[in-house]
């Protein structure tokens, strides 16, 4: 359907309304105020008022289109059976005038129109949650992101671990690597080379990863990984590997073009079926913690 300017439908409700009082007035002869019936004037011109109120309000709130057109054109045909209606009250017509069509045909066809407008208008509206709700989705999900490596958060891993458990989904190991004395590089290098570091981190984390391993950096210079339905061995291999592309990583600094040798610490978790969220990650930081004091290998495995 063809779309109307805002401007031509309200054009177009002033001047079907002064046509349709001017030809009741013209069609007929005024009653005297003993003859109109007041209450109907009052129940008529009400029905009149509010169906006026309407279409203002969608003249007003709602932008040009097809849905604006029919919601329009049917109010609008109702709106002139209720005048004719109305100005009934006021003058008399005779019962073979070709305006009592006017009181009983607009409103049945308005009615129609109406009804193609609001079934349009829900479809619309449909369409329009739904965008909103993938909007925000992206927004909640790109909040669980760190800006900086663009790996999860750690808040995400959480949540998404503890989902797991409540699903009995304990199939899964956690592995978890600390850089070493990466906050001494930060204060001689500076944040921006810091920066960079982690990112090139992340990125030898996720090319040494599975594409079902989940992958986040979950405070400062650590990072833990999500590994479902692996054996501990395996893990363990995995995990030599990510650790072993770090310490061949060469990095040049930009502040004072030296090279960075990073080793890393790290820990292996498995899940058992008595683990929860917090216990899993209460024994990562147990590990690092005795790692600190401890060079054993077998440390790196819970």
């Amino acid at each position: 359907m063809f779309s109307f300017s805002r401007y031509f439908l309200k054009s177009l409700v002033i001047v079907v309304i002064s046509i349709s009082i001017l030809v009741a007035i013209e069609a007929g002869t005024l009653k005297t105020m003993s003859e109109i019936k007041w209450l109907d004037v009052l129940g008529e011109g009400g029905i009149f008022l509010m169906t006026l109120s309407w279409l203002v309000a969608i003249l007003v709130s709602r932008p040009a289109g097809t849905v604006t057109n029919y919601l329009v054109l049917g109010l609008l045909a109702f709106l002139t059976s209720s005048l004719f209606d109305l100005c009934d009250e006021f003058v008399r017509v005779s019962s073979s005038n070709f305006l009592s069509w006017f009181e009983s045909l607009p409103a049945p066809v308005g009615l129609l129109l109406l009804s193609y407008g609001l079934y349009h208008w829900h479809r619309e509206q449909m369409s329009i949650n739904e965008v909103l709700r993938k909007r925000e989705y992206g927004v909640r999900e790109y909040s669980a992101i760190d800006p900086i490596t663009g790996l999860y958060r750690g808040v995400y891993m959480h949540d998404f671990i503890k989902h797991q458990l409540e699903q009995r989904q304990c199939d899964f190991c956690l592995a978890a690597l600390d850089l070493n004395d990466f906050g001494t590089f930060n204060q001689h290098n500076g944040y921006i080379d810091g920066d960079r570091f982690l990112r090139n981190i992340a990125e030898l984390i996720l090319m040494n990863s599975r594409l079902n391993d989940l992958v986040c950096r979950y405070a400062g210079d650590r990072f833990i990984i999500y590994l479902p339905s692996i054996s501990i061995e395996d893990a363990e291999a995995q995990l030599q590997q990510i650790e072993a592309a770090i310490a061949n990583l060469s990095f040049k600094s930009q502040q004072q073009q030296t090279v960075k040798q990073q080793t890393v610490s790290c820990v292996l978790v498995q899940c058992s079926d008595s683990d929860t969220v917090e216990s899993l990650f209460f024994n990562i930081t147990e590990r690092f913690e005795r790692l600190k004091t401890a060079s054993q290998r077998e440390l790196r495995i819970a």
